[in-house]
């Protein structure tokens, strides 16, 4: 990802796996919505044995210290595996 300026938000995508658990996705969404990040696309679906969930969101980032500290605080849910940017965005 490039940042133009610290004014200007560029679009990243996520990946986080987690267990499948009751509240996951509030509690993955309240991460994003305390940090003030705007979701611009987001798809779940369930591993095969229904145990895994996998969750990716688009959402726009203004810079490299708040992308870091958002997949620590998700890292930090209860469940989650796996928080990581990935490639493409």
């Amino acid at each position: 990802v490039t940042w133009r300026s610290e004014h200007q938000p560029a679009p990243v995508n996520l990946l986080i796996e987690a267990m499948d658990r009751r509240s996951l996705l509030s509690d993955l969404t309240g991460v994003l919505a305390n940090e003030k990040i705007q979701i611009l696309a987001m798809q779940t679906r369930l591993a095969s044995d229904g145990g895994l969930a996998v969750v990716r969101f688009t959402v726009t980032i203004p810079n490299l210290e708040l992308l870091s500290r958002l997949l620590l605080r998700m890292s930090r849910i209860p469940g989650v595996q796996r928080a990581v940017r990935e490639a493409g965005g």
